[in-house]
């Protein structure tokens, strides 16, 4: 459906024989490329003998018919869309097993695909211990509880080079998806497991670390859920979270702007304000009785079509105050004295693409402070553009200048 906003227009130009139309439409994911891929994924047998794989090719490109890997691997067939083997040969019990597999589908006698070298470690969890599952490249960390697996078992984690599925729109894969499958047929743990996904400047890129987020694939709808996380930017550049599922997972910039003040990083200055470590507070320094303290300019990393609300969570106690406004990117500001879950659909993306939040913080004790534990914009992503081209008539003049005024310009998207 085309996106309106009443609030704008686009002044006509009625000389133009010839009109080039941008209209909005919105795109729900992002296409696994131009052509075919495999998405690969492991799962280790209930005796540690062998490794089921499964290799689902994306993207169309037509259907399976044959498999071929490496030495010791035993083709099981192909569907619709996915193939199987068994990779056999591995010695039970042990504790650590590594290595690279990949694989070639044939979808027609003249045509194949093949997937990238993907590596792999096998782990042995006993249930009576805490056991952390490391990914090869030591992007990604899982700490398994005791008791958390009704039985010994195996657990492999992998890269999966790429995603499962398409990543939802105004989102952005930092680094590699990665799979972590379980023996048998267990798919979630009794206890929650801590989750952790590591980033570098080189993987990060455009994306602001403070928009962040830990995604889990769902087999079932095929969509990502989002499951947030607690970043840590200072030292160890990571993403952590919990979770009880062993499924594929992904680090992704998302719509979402969020400071849970863990650290420094995500703000641009204080003025008798501080940081209280490791519980993540703002709150005053404890020397006046009246401080502030300003975000860093929150720009989405992609295209925007709405700022949509601000959040927060705070701790008021008797004889104190604190109160969050919104600022323009040079500090003017636009909304003062927000509520949490205030919309921000007064605030046009057009005249301000950044924004910035700030807090005012006041008390009538000095022993007492008031504290915010976080707050977070959240905005809806802009959406691909069509081109129609159109030729004017003199009569058409007043119809498509109703319809320009009623769909957002192209700098809009």
């Amino acid at each position: 459906m085309m996106q309106i906003d009443p609030r704008r227009s686009v002044t006509c130009c009625f000389w133009l024989l010839l009109a080039t139309i941008t209209v909005i439409v919105p795109t729900f994911g992002a296409r696994h490329g131009r052509g075919p891929a495999l998405f690969i994924e492991l799962v280790p047998s209930t005796d540690g003998c062998a490794i089921f794989l499964i290799a689902t090719v994306l993207g169309g490109g037509g259907t399976p018919t044959d498999i071929i890997c490496e030495q010791n691997c035993r083709p099981m067939g192909c569907n619709v869309s996915s193939c199987t083997a068994l990779l056999t040969g591995f010695p039970p019990g042990s504790s650590l097993v590594e290595g690279t597999v990949s694989v070639t589908i044939s979808l027609s006698p003249t045509q194949t695909l093949e997937s990238d070298p993907l590596s792999f470690r096998r782990f042995l969890v006993p249930t009576s211990d805490a056991s952390p599952i490391v990914s090869p490249d030591n992007y990604l960390e899982m700490m398994i509880r005791e008791h958390s697996l009704p039985a010994d078992a195996y657990v492999i984690v992998m890269s999966t080079g790429i995603a499962p599925g398409p990543v939802a729109l105004g989102h952005q894969l930092v680094g590699q998806p990665y799979s972590v499958r379980v023996s048998g047929t267990t798919i979630t743990s009794t206890k929650p497991m801590l989750l952790k996904l590591f980033y570098t400047d080189t993987t990060l890129g455009s994306v602001d670390p403070h928009t962040l987020g830990i995604l889990q694939w769902d087999p079932v709808s095929r969509e990502w859920d989002d499951l947030d996380g607690t970043l840590d930017d200072w030292i160890e550049h990571s993403v952590s979270t919990t979770t009880d599922r062993f499924t594929v997972y992904a680090l992704m910039g998302t719509t979402r702007w969020r400071d849970g003040f863990n650290d420094l990083s995500g703000l641009s200055e204080r003025r008798h304000t501080d940081v209280l470590l490791p519980s993540g507070k703002l709150i005053l320094d404890g020397s006046v009785l009246t401080g502030t303290a300003t975000s860093q300019v929150i720009i989405p990393t992609t295209s925007i079509y709405e700022w949509e609300q601000v959040t927060y969570a705070r701790t008021v106690p008797t004889g104190t105050s604190l109160t969050i406004d919104v600022l323009s990117a040079d500090g003017i500001p636009l909304l003062s004295d927000v509520t949490s879950g205030a919309s921000l659909d007064s605030v046009d993306p057009t005249a301000h693409p950044s924004l910035k939040l700030r807090a005012t913080l006041s008390t009538d004790d000095l022993l007492t402070s008031p504290s915010l534990d976080e707050w977070a914009i959240t905005w809806q992503p802009g959406s691909g553009s069509v081109y129609l081209p159109m030729v004017l008539k003199q009569q058409n003049k007043a119809a498509l200048c109703d319809l320009l005024s009623r769909i957002p310009r192209r700098d809009e998207r």
